[in-house]
């Protein structure tokens, strides 16, 4: 493929800052994003992962992230939201 081609079989990649999500959204958005054949990721520094972490505790067990992330420099952390069904303790 030339490198200005573009591989119209899968979606390209969307950036949603979640900032006016409201906690009981957040599966929802999730789950929308998923459908439309998106791979959702959670992309957090230090400081926004305990903000992230007090948000939306206690309306989704995402907000644990207990899960390892797939990727981790400098203070930031990627997080595969699929992953954390096959993580989280049973």
């Amino acid at each position: 493929m030339a490198a200005d081609a573009v591989d119209e079989s899968t979606p390209s990649r969307v950036t949603h800052a979640g900032y006016g999500l409201t906690p009981q959204l957040l599966e929802r958005a999730i789950a929308h994003f998923q459908k439309q054949g998106y791979v959702p990721f959670l992309l957090l520094d230090d400081d926004e992962r305990g903000h992230f972490v007090d948000r939306f505790t206690g309306a989704t067990s995402l907000a644990a992230l207990d899960w390892e992330p797939v990727a981790a420099l400098d203070g930031v952390a990627i997080y595969d939201v699929a992953r954390a069904a096959l993580e989280q303790p049973r």
